[in-house]
């Protein structure tokens, strides 16, 4: 009977809830407002690979689009998408992968994967991963299999408690030192007949290898006439010769320039450019490929051997950065690196060449720059900040969240938004900007519904806050206004005015509270009062606020009769007890509060450590971490909580810049499954159609959903596509997320 015979004629349980197999709620962080490419900013993909017909990436990253995955992830074409469960351990990277006797072996620098316990390197069965024996006690940079056998080397010097100075084989039941290398090997490939190294290194088994060695007869090892000067990063047996490259400018005493050829006797240059290094060397499709950082001729990260030269791929376009990996799949060259563009794509890490021009091979997705404030606003939610683009289209510095969809605001403006306040008059925004598209518009702006208008003749300086007060919008920053050249100012419908003689500096905070405009910054003096860093104007004069605060605030947040601040450089959070400013409840291990906010009758703060939450009369972390990244801005809108910032992760999700956080809602089972019988292999997928409850469906029209076995184990993730207005539906091909067929059974769409 073949194995996937019954797959769908028993029965295929499908519930909708949280991440983990035992949850029983929905709700948490939106994973709708994932970023295109590798996760965080600085995360690299270290290598692409070719594995049993997918194309696989490994590096240091955290996620690569919506997979939520540690350093490793599949392509299937037009997404990526998790390889086995969870990836490596939280922190940990992969550097090296390679297929052997059928299975994938990984390793780099990690404790786990899809947590089972496996010191730096493990192996993929086709349905879960094993540990390789002891492992190592430090990072694996390279793996590769040579006659047969499988080699890793690194800076790791034990396995268990076994000495295996940097140079290891697999046995067949454990890793033992193949040579003693003296530092850190960082590639390993065949050249011949023989096993090649580069690294660091000076010395292999006592004899001088200068970053380079070639075992010529067992445990006789050659540098080749004195070898390289300096780092060896690839090594790749092309064109009859051994191809090394690096950050060396001299192989065997001949001058070269990051790249060199050996043909058996002597030393060839194959220059690259002085200014960069090489980080690989790959040949496909019978093309030498060189990746990595050559300046020369226009940064170039990425060429090819032609006519005795490295040659650009493209003479007008290429990745703006660190290529590290590329590899031919499907009759294109897929480079994979740390770059952030291809010309004026946005294309994050990974990116192809069709033999003419390169491609995003996935469409942008996601914003592009911090978001700085967040404000509700007639049934929308406003978002202001330095962003350029969401989902590849052009956003500049404003945008409007309209039921599901972002909404453009004019031209929006051409320079970071740092406040937005919904008043009477419209949706006012202050920030660096100048023009809106040709328009000038100096530093303040009031949308009309329509475009952005002028107040006025502007400010001359930064607006870093905005308040609605006494009828009136009011602003502060760093412009100076009136003979006073005070740093707030009073829009009285015609033209801005000070407020007395304010604040002797400038101005980071600003909210309406009890028939006071409250405002923070960097002053110890408000007209004649003396008023620490934060200051009360009662509509005639200013006043200080007890002993004020020890740093400038940065945010002001009211709830009921409490007055919240949250300040700088240690501040952390503040509350105005009526007569002076209390650190009651200290926020522990936070030195600056840049965002104060209210959820479900509770305060919030945001900080570079994510998100916190006062209940009970004590801070708590988020349930959720926000990660990677500050909070800046929060906002409660449509029974959510809002947040914007520069952080790249919201709870395990992929959300940079923008998140929003729903409570969990009690579980909504299926109230309809579809059974199917089909034959194996499924050449057309397993169909399922299912209707859920009216509170599912925002929740559920464009999101994908991950399919358990019956351990609760995740082996598959699929979209879920609207059929109508309360039915989905999704489409299963019967493999897991390593591309195996699964076994029959009941599994669990969650």
């Amino acid at each position: 009977m073949s194995r996937l015979r019954t797959l769908a004629a028993i029965p295929l349980v499908v519930t909708l809830c949280n991440a983990t197999a035992s949850a029983q709620t929905l709700g948490g962080w939106s994973s709708a407002f994932w970023r295109t490419g590798v996760q965080p900013d600085d995360a690299t993909i270290r290598q692409l690979l070719v594995y049993q017909n997918q194309l696989l990436a490994v590096g240091s990253f955290a996620g690569l689009s919506r997979a939520e995955t540690n350093g490793i992830a599949r392509w299937d074409g037009t997404g990526w998408l998790p390889f086995g469960a969870t990836g490596c351990s939280e922190g940990g990277a992969i550097y090296a992968a390679v297929e052997f006797e059928g299975d994938l072996v990984v390793a780099g620098r990690f404790s786990s994967m899809d947590s089972t316990p496996a010191a730096s390197v493990a192996r993929w069965t086709g349905s879960d991963w094993q540990p390789l024996g002891d492992g190592f006690n430090d990072d694996v940079d390279a793996l590769h299999v040579h006659a047969g056998e499988l080699f890793a080397g690194g800076k790791f010097t034990l396995s268990g408690s076994t000495p295996t100075a940097r140079l290891a084989k697999w046995n067949g039941t454990s890793w033992e030192q193949y040579a003693e290398v003296s530092a850190t090997v960082n590639v390993i490939t065949t050249y011949g007949t023989n096993v090649a190294i580069g690294g660091t290194f000076t010395i292999v088994n006592g004899g001088a290898a200068s970053r380079l060695a070639v075992e010529l007869a067992p445990g006789i090892w050659t540098d080749f006439l004195g070898g390289v000067n300096s780092t060896v990063n690839a090594l790749v047996e092309a064109e009859g010769r051994l191809v090394v490259g690096g950050s060396f400018s001299l192989a065997g005493g001949v001058p070269v320039v990051r790249a060199a050829g050996w043909d058996g006797l002597t030393w060839q240059p194959m220059d690259l450019d002085a200014n960069g290094s090489a980080l690989g060397l790959q040949v496909a499709d019978g093309v030498l490929y060189a990746t990595g950082s050559f300046h020369g001729g226009g940064k170039l990260y990425v060429v090819k051997w032609e006519d005795s030269a490295w040659r650009a791929l493209d003479d007008l376009v290429a990745p703006n950065g660190w290529c590290w990996s590329a590899v031919s799949w499907q009759g294109k060259l897929h480079v994979g690196g740390q770059f952030r563009a291809v010309g004026s794509d946005i294309v994050r890490g990974f990116a192809r060449f069709d033999g003419v021009t390169w491609e995003a091979p996935e469409p942008p997705h996601g914003f592009e720059g911090t978001v700085w404030a967040l404000e509700p606003h007639e049934g929308h939610l406003a978002i202001g900040g330095d962003i350029t683009a969401i989902h590849g289209e052009a956003f500049p510095g404003v945008a409007l969240w309209d039921s599901g969809t972002f909404l453009p605001l004019g031209d929006g403006l051409n320079g970071r938004v740092r406040a937005l306040a919904s008043t009477p008059l419209g949706l006012v925004a202050g920030g660096d900007f100048t023009a809106s598209g040709t328009r000038p518009i100096p530093r303040v702006a009031l949308w009309d519904g329509t475009e952005w208008q002028a107040l006025g003749a502007g400010l001359d300086h930064t607006v870093t806050c905005l308040a609605w007060y006494d009828g009136a919008v009011h602003a502060g920053g760093y412009f100076e206004v009136g003979p006073s050249e005070a740093h707030v100012a009073r829009w009285n419908g015609t033209e801005w005015e000070s407020l007395g003689v304010g604040p002797r500096g400038i101005l980071t905070a600003m909210g309406s509270y009890e028939g006071m405009l409250v405002v923070g910054g960097d002053f110890v003096f408000a007209g004649p009062s003396l008023a620490s860093h934060v200051a009360a104007w009662t509509g005639t004069s200013w006043e200080g606020m007890g002993h004020g605060l020890p740093e400038p605030a940065t945010c002001f947040q009211a709830l009921g009769p409490v007055l919240a601040a949250g300040a700088t450089n240690g501040g952390g959070f503040r509350a105005w007890n009526g007569v002076d400013w209390l650190e009651d409840p200290p926020l522990p291990g936070v030195t600056t509060v840049y965002s104060l906010g209210t959820f479900g009758g509770e305060f919030v703060a945001g900080t570079y450590s994510g998100v916190f939450v006062l209940r009970d009369g004590a801070w708590a972390p988020w349930p959720e971490a926000v990660t990677r990244g500050g909070v800046r801005a929060f906002a409660e809108f449509d029974g959510a909580l809002w947040t914007g910032g520069d952080f790249q992760f919201a709870g395990p999700h992929s959300s940079a810049s923008f998140g929003r956080w729903r409570d969990p809602l009690p579980l909504t089972r299926v109230q309809d499954v579809a059974n199917q019988d089909r034959s194996n292999p499924l050449p057309e997928g397993l169909g399922v159609t299912y209707v859920v409850g009216s509170e599912l469906l925002l929740r559920t029209s464009s999101e994908r959903a991950d399919i358990y076995d019956v351990r609760g184990r995740r082996v598959g993730t699929v979209s879920l596509l609207p059929v109508d207005e309360s039915t989905r539906s999704f489409l299963w091909d019967g493999r897991n997320t390593g591309g195996s067929a699964v076994s029959s059974g009941i599994y669990f769409l969650r």
